[in-house]
């Protein structure tokens, strides 16, 4: 089951696609969607970097290969001047080894306009 939230950040939008197996969604605005909770004392487990002016939407796979359950994970657009960013997680979870998110700029979706940084954490 899918549902659409739409966002409103001054005279941007930011679309979101909410699933059932998608974890909650703790941070949203503009340039900066976060999912599961951040801790300290957990590792980087998977680290990737959008270029700005990429074609959109970009998806991604990780399986991680230590088994250690996604904690965190944090999608941010670094350049924070025009555009935005949307992000959802299409399959697996939060606390699960797996999970395959799409990332898609907000504004016509056809580039990002920054850079855009992905960033999970897995338990130590």
């Amino acid at each position: 089951m899918h549902s659409l939230l739409l966002l409103k950040v001054g005279i941007f939008y930011a679309l979101l696609s909410l699933s059932a197996v998608q974890s909650k969604i703790i941070s949203t605005n503009l340039f900066l969607v976060e999912f599961g909770t951040f801790n300290a004392t957990n590792m980087i487990c998977f680290d990737k970097e959008i270029l700005k002016f990429a074609s959109s939407p970009k998806s991604f796979v990780f399986n991680n290969p230590s088994a250690k359950n996604i904690t965190y994970i944090k999608v941010e657009q670094l350049q924070q001047r025009l555009g935005g960013i949307a992000a959802s997680i299409t399959n697996g979870a939060i606390g699960t080894t797996s999970v395959t998110l799409q990332v898609s700029a907000a504004q016509d979706g056809k580039l990002f306009l920054g850079d855009v940084e992905i960033t999970m954490m897995c338990v130590s």
